[in-house]
């Protein structure tokens, strides 16, 4: 394994084992049958140094990426994806709701340290106050067609 970050050169590492009990806002019995997860991040930048998935034939493996601050994704939902992600560094307002529900949709705030689970059919967005790293752990079973953006008033502002 290296011993300083690829992105910002520091020496300021840490190995992380994500479990299934370490799921926020989720039943831990309803995730997929992938832990652990192990890998190395920096915790100045965020980035990942080395990482382990469990290969299977559930999931593809896993992505890494950094969002500026006072940035929005745009709301979306996987016909029959899902995605497990861990944030690195920052913190974000996460919002979901089920598929065609014209409720206010449930905010929570992911942070440093956390770990949260997209089910399909879950409509999804976020909100990047802060500059944040994740590392997203997605299904290899997701065709290209399995996003779809949500129209409306998704956030409600």
């Amino acid at each position: 394994m290296n011993n300083r970050c690829s992105g910002c050169r520091s020496a300021n590492l840490r190995k992380i084992a994500l479990t299934r009990n370490m799921l926020i806002n989720l039943d831990p019995s309803l995730a997929p049958d992938i832990f652990p997860i192990n890998f190395t991040y920096c915790i100045d930048c965020g980035y990942v140094v080395g990482a382990y998935v469990q290969t299977g034939p559930t999931h593809d493996g896993y992505f890494t990426y950094k969002t500026p601050a006072d940035n929005a994704y745009p709301p979306h939902y996987h016909k029959s994806g899902w995605h497990l992600e861990f944030v690195t560094k920052g913190s974000f307002n996460y919002y979901y709701r089920p598929v065609g529900s014209q409720e206010k949709p449930t905010l929570v705030t992911i942070s440093a340290g956390q770990l949260y689970f997209s089910e399909a059919n879950i409509e999804h967005g976020f909100i990047f106050k802060d500059k944040v790293g994740l590392v997203s752990i997605i299904n290899k079973g997701r065709p290209p067609n399995d996003f779809t953006v949500v129209t409306g008033d998704f956030y409600g502002f």
